[in-house]
């Protein structure tokens, strides 16, 4: 019996310890565990360094976070700033701590007595500083710059600089960073460069021609300086040569580089503008420039005295084996009259007249062998027939009137009309007579711009301001091509047998009308200009011809001389000098 009533006891002890585990009877509320004690907070930084190293040779510290106590504060990894007595710790501006602590490089460039001081970039409350450390070795006191004694204009040359010491020896720790300026005021590098232990060599690009020096300064100091030797810069060598003078002083004339590799010069305009007094004659004579001699050759006169005119070379495959091929149409200049010039007999014949007055048109010898006419102060176009020696109006006419608008045979035949007065363009296609708008307008109106078709089949248009943009067939519309490093306006632009497109030239603007001596090189793959050399004489309405020998002929055009109030307003006239690029 007794042993039966210990085995029935054995439940209800263990429901005891069951609700003893719970903590109490049901009815009772569970007690939280105790929060654990906060964790110390960092309030200063201890900060050791050797006692004593090299300048310019790196070492390691270690900077600890500790609380009142001095214990290491592990939690702590905050964002740290360190600074030098020198002001050169040779650190980043900004270190992390992990877990309290960290080991660090630094290299101390300035002999002396110097510490290490760290600081919580957040609070700036927490801060520490290293024992002091004696850093041996000499102190730069100046530099020496050594250059080549001659350059060239745009050319990079190696310039040299190094610490010395007051005994001139190299100071190998000095890490600074160095400032540099030339007497024109174009070093050709950064405004600030690194030398690292304690000489560096640098590449420079001297922009102005005469005697030019470069100083290196201390960028944290400016107390520690150096200038080079005295760099006699010399001019970059022009692509242009001077050729033959043209037998008549020409403006707003054609060239046309004929199928024997001569250029026939006609018409134009002998101006000459003085004290606000105009004269503006336009010209009938033509003249031939052999590119072998060098020279100009009088040759037959137009009928119709013509400047701002338009010439056609009439050969394709089209009119190959005709009576026309190799003739050249002459049309426009502000009036209805047409002319051809033959090589063979070396003179002008009058053809049909066109159906209209035209000033400021466009002539585009089509893959069909026809020739159109377009625009000119009206939104009409007329086809030239080499055959009949006609001229007939095209089906269409564009969209509106334009003057000194651009047009261009593309690859696939049609005709880019550009600008004019506006920022629209439009496509004509001789299959249909038709001129239909481009999906895409010009970033801006263009009137008096150059375009080129480019080796890619897209066309580069250009002026008369500094930007340029392309034109992509495929699509119909017009994207950036970047700036180009001077304004285009009469200018000249040429595709050069490496895919470049030389510009020449041009009208600097302003009420004067100066011309520009300069001349830039795009490249279509950059999409970036590049001056190359100086034009001779500065010129604008001239002629750029591509001869067959790759040179670029510059003939004619106007020139002027600056105002020079009250006395001369200034005086323009005609040039008769010409110049290859090469």
């Amino acid at each position: 019996m007794h042993r039966f009533m210990a085995f029935q006891s054995f439940p209800a002890v263990l429901t005891a310890v069951l609700l003893s585990s719970c903590g109490g009877d049901s009815g009772g509320a569970s007690s939280p565990p105790p929060a654990p004690p906060p964790p110390p907070s960092a309030t200063h930084f201890s900060v050791a360094a050797p006692a004593s190293v090299n300048a310019g040779t790196a070492f390691n510290f270690t900077a600890t976070a500790l609380d009142a106590s001095n214990k290491l504060v592990t939690g702590y990894s905050g964002t740290v700033h360190f600074t030098s007595t020198d002001g050169q710790a040779g650190l980043p501006a900004n270190s992390r701590f992990t877990n309290g602590t960290g080991s660090f490089p630094v290299t101390l460039k300035t002999p002396g007595s110097q510490t290490i001081a760290a600081t919580d970039s957040a609070t700036a409350s927490i801060t520490g500083t290293s024992n002091s450390i004696t850093v041996s070795g000499a102190s730069a006191t100046h530099f020496s710059v050594t250059a080549p004694a001659a350059a060239t204009v745009g050319t990079a040359i190696s310039l040299t600089v190094t610490a010395l010491d007051a005994s001139n020896n190299p100071v190998t720790g000095y890490s600074g960073t160095v400032h540099f300026t030339s007497t024109d005021g174009q070093a050709g590098l950064p405004a600030n460069s690194i030398l690292s232990n304690g000489t560096h060599t640098f590449p420079v690009t001297l922009k102005t021609a005469g005697s030019e020096t470069v100083t290196a300064t201390d960028a944290v100091t400016a107390s520690i300086t150096g200038t080079s030797n005295s760099i006699q810069v010399s001019p970059t060598p022009s692509a242009f040569t001077t050729t033959g003078s043209m037998l008549t002083p020409r403006a707003s004339h054609t060239a046309t580089l004929l199928l024997d590799g001569t250029v026939l010069m006609a018409g134009g305009a002998d101006i000459d503008y003085i004290d606000r007094q105009e004269w503006d004659f336009p010209i009938a004579s033509a003249e031939l420039f052999d590119a072998a001699s060098g020279t100009f050759a009088a040759t037959g006169s137009m009928a119709t005295a013509r400047a701002g005119h338009n010439a056609t070379l009439l050969a394709n495959a089209a009119l190959a084996n005709t009576a026309s091929y190799g003739k050249v149409l002459v049309t426009g200049g502000g009036g209805q009259t047409a002319e051809l010039y033959n090589p063979a007999s070396r003179l002008f014949t009058e053809t049909s007249p066109l159906l209209g007055t035209r000033n400021g048109e466009t002539a585009t010898l089509l893959n069909t062998g026809e020739v159109l006419v377009a625009g000119g102060g009206t939104a009409t176009a007329e086809l030239y027939n080499p055959a009949s020696g006609l001229f007939t109006a095209t089906i269409g006419s564009m969209a509106a009137a334009r003057t000194a608008h651009t047009a261009t045979l593309l690859q696939d035949g049609r005709v880019l009309i550009a600008g004019g007065g506006l920022a629209t363009a439009e496509l004509y296609d001789p299959a249909s007579g038709l001129f239909t708008a481009a999906a895409g307008s010009m970033a801006e109106v263009r009137s008096g711009a150059t375009a080129t078709l480019l080796q890619d089949g897209t066309v580069l248009i250009a002026g008369p301001d500094a930007t340029r943009e392309r034109f992509d067939p495929s699509t119909g519309y017009f994207a950036p091509a970047g700036p180009l490093r001077y304004r285009t306006a009469q200018s000249t632009a040429n595709l050069l047998g490496n895919g470049t497109v030389l510009f020449a030239g041009g009208f600097t603007g302003g009420r004067s009308g100066l011309p520009s001596y300069l001349a830039q090189l795009y490249s279509p793959i950059s999409q970036t200009s590049a001056e190359t050399g100086s034009l001779h004489t500065g010129r604008y309405k001239h002629s750029g011809t591509l001869l067959a020998d790759g040179r670029v002929l510059i003939a004619g055009g106007e020139h002027c001389l600056p105002p020079q109030p009250p006395v001369s307003p200034g005086t323009c006239w005609s040039l008769s000098s010409a110049e290859l690029y090469q």
